[in-house]
């Protein structure tokens, strides 16, 4: 049986360095999409609705009780924690893509914003974003003989994602702000980097 400490203690760390390329953001989003059980060909349809939404739990004026809603999160337990149901994913009607962003606070205020009329956000300009490489997920990219690239990061752990700062100013009310994991993890990024925006 190999034991970690032994393993460790024979490795030098002083001079290694870790390697890692965005990975690219649509192979990531893909993966997420995968993991949460969004068909391909469904990946962009705003007719698909989410898997975690319940109709017969959201009526007008009804209160849900959160044990109710702690039990149906729970049957999602198989599910990287970022990528579990919220609240809102569960009573809020919504397309399935979203489903697919590994931060539970952003997912919500998605779906809560997109609620007023008219919407507080453009939807199709947000997503324009995050595919401008407003956000990506790190990771290995493997681009094999060339022609197919296959992502090696996490993009279903939110740790794994930076934003660039245009992207976390503009969309700022949707992300968070500064306090939000999303701005968080993408300080930490650019400090292990050394660099003070981008992902240069």
């Amino acid at each position: 049986m190999l034991n970690y400490n032994n393993i460790m203690g024979s490795i030098s760390l002083t001079g290694t360095t870790l390697t890692l390329r965005p990975n690219l953001t649509f192979l990531a989003m893909l993966q997420n999409y995968h993991a949460v059980g969004i068909q391909h060909s469904d990946s962009c349809d705003e007719d698909t609705i989410s898997q975690f939404y319940r109709p017969n739990l959201s009526k007008p004026g009804k209160k849900v009780p959160d044990k109710a809603i702690r039990t149906i999160i729970s049957s999602y337990a198989w599910l990287s924690p970022d990528l579990r149901p919220t609240r809102e994913q569960i009573l809020i009607k919504h397309p399935a893509y979203i489903d697919a962003i590994p931060f539970p606070q952003i997912r919500s205020r998605l779906i809560e914003l997109a609620q007023y009329d008219p919407p507080v956000y453009d939807d199709d300009e947000f997503w324009c974003d995050v595919e401008k490489d407003g956000i990506c997920c790190w990771g290995s990219v493997d681009l094999g003989n060339g022609v197919t690239p296959s992502g090696g990061g996490a993009p279903w752990d939110s740790r794994s994602w930076e934003a660039q700062t245009w992207f976390l100013t503009k969309w700022s009310f949707l992300v968070g702000g500064e306090e939000g994991d999303l701005s968080r993890n993408s300080l930490w990024w650019r400090q292990m980097r050394g660099v003070g925006q981008g992902f240069g």
